[in-house]
């Protein structure tokens, strides 16, 4: 993997972080010690815990991009990046103490995923400690002191249901679409989707019966119930990730689960290598997904610089794994917006004087049009998202491939 030079730095938490990151960019003390200012992101994740597939990907990418920029000269003259990563593994109490910790380390922006953000929200607002992160949630939406590159997942269902009930024949059928939920239970993030779900539902008993959703542990990994339950579904969405998502897709078709899975990227996107190592692509077939941006099969120039990045520094072994995720994509994505947002930062105030409010102030007048993507990305105070505009692809496994059979098109609840 290439390295960050100059501007672009990596402070490991841990050793044995650093050992099972493989992919990883590392740096040595040398590094550390050059003079300079510096943008320090605190990148608060979980790095071995169930997310932590898509969360070493998503911070490859964002590293890769960061190394490009240094290399293209895309940051401010005299101004750097120092990226610094604290281990959640999937422990909300480990969260105000990896707070604490990156401010300690002098952090003056910061990344939590959606639900431990949630956690965090009014100490950061209070504080006055931006955040930029990855994905969302519906509730952080309105914080003036918090990014995202993209809209929540639940948002996505808003685009993906209605295409279910449109692509339905009522009139072979004779009936309408049975369409249930399988999710964890006590996890917000999972939690919010079968709420929107159930609420699009209810707005249209004419168009959908709504059969229930079934809510697991979060240990679960055996789910005979919950398939037993919703095995008569014409489709089921999985609103859960990770290894329980792989378990489910495997032992619902093993079970006789005869129905279509269908979810948001956070769900079969961003841990297709788990499921494709459980499920055959035959059971595969069929399986419906939505996004807020391109998968690897789109030529654009988004997607092609990405590519050449991976082809150039990443190995056999890697690159497999990375074109079956998306987070490479969303980590090059989060690293173009991270640069546009300092270079506004120093624009506004000078390289020497950015700083958290600097930093703030900035993530609200980016806008910046990203080819490949379905919306300029423009964040607003109340709507503080880069992508907005869903497109849906549909697995295809004769071709082993997923295929977009949608265009973009924004939901509701953003402004759609």
């Amino acid at each position: 993997m290439r390295r960050a030079t100059r501007k672009v730095v990596c402070l490991a938490l841990a050793a044995m972080i650093l050992l099972t990151l493989t992919s990883v960019v590392s740096c040595g003390g040398e590094e550390e010690e050059e003079a300079g200012n510096k943008v320090i992101y605190g990148f608060e994740w979980d790095f071995t815990g169930r997310a932590s597939l898509g969360v070493t990907q998503t911070y490859d990418g964002i590293m890769a991009y960061l190394a490009m920029a240094e290399e293209e000269n895309l940051l401010p003259e005299g101004l750097g990046v120092k990226v610094i990563t604290y281990d959640t593994k999937s422990d909300p109490g480990r969260v105000p103490v990896g707070y604490l910790w990156l401010k300690g380390q002098g952090a003056n922006l910061m990344s939590l995923a959606p639900h431990d953000m949630e956690l965090m929200r009014s100490r950061a607002e209070e504080e006055r400690m931006p955040f930029f992160n990855g994905s969302s949630m519906a509730s952080l939406l309105d914080s003036e002191w918090l990014t995202f590159i993209y809209g929540p997942p639940e948002s996505q269902l808003e685009i993906l249901l209605p295409w279910v009930t449109d692509n339905w024949d009522y009139a072979s059928e004779g009936r309408r679409p049975r369409i249930g939920a399988v999710t964890l239970a006590g996890v917000p993030f999972y939690e919010m989707q079968v709420a929107k779900a159930e609420s699009i539902a209810a707005a249209n008993p004419d168009k959908i019966e709504w059969a229930g959703a079934q809510k697991a542990p979060t240990t679960t990994m055996t789910w005979a119930a919950e398939i037993s339950r919703l095995i008569d579904c014409d489709w089921i969405i999985a609103a859960i990730s990770g290894p329980s998502l792989a378990s489910f897709t495997g032992q619902a078709r093993a079970k006789g689960y005869d129905g279509r899975l269908i979810g948001p990227f956070e769900s079969f996107w961003s841990f297709w290598e788990l499921v494709r190592a459980t499920t055959s692509k035959e059971d595969l077939d069929g399986v419906v997904t939505g996004s807020y941006f391109p998968w690897w099969t789109h030529t654009g120039s988004f997607i092609s610089k990405l590519k050449q990045d991976v082809e150039e520094h990443c190995s056999q072994g890697e690159k497999e794994s990375v074109y079956l995720g998306t987070g490479r994509i969303t980590g090059w994505a989060m690293g173009i917006a991270l640069v546009e947002i300092i270079r506004k930062a120093a624009e506004n105030v000078g390289a020497e004087n950015v700083d958290s409010e600097a930093l703030r102030d900035a993530m609200f007048q980016v806008e910046v049009t990203v080819e490949g993507w379905g919306n300029v990305w423009k964040p607003e105070p109340g709507m503080n998202l880069f992508a907005k505009a869903v497109t849906i692809h549909e697995y295809e496994a004769n071709q082993d491939e997923w295929v977009n059979i949608a265009g973009w098109a924004i939901p509701p609840s953003l402004g759609g």
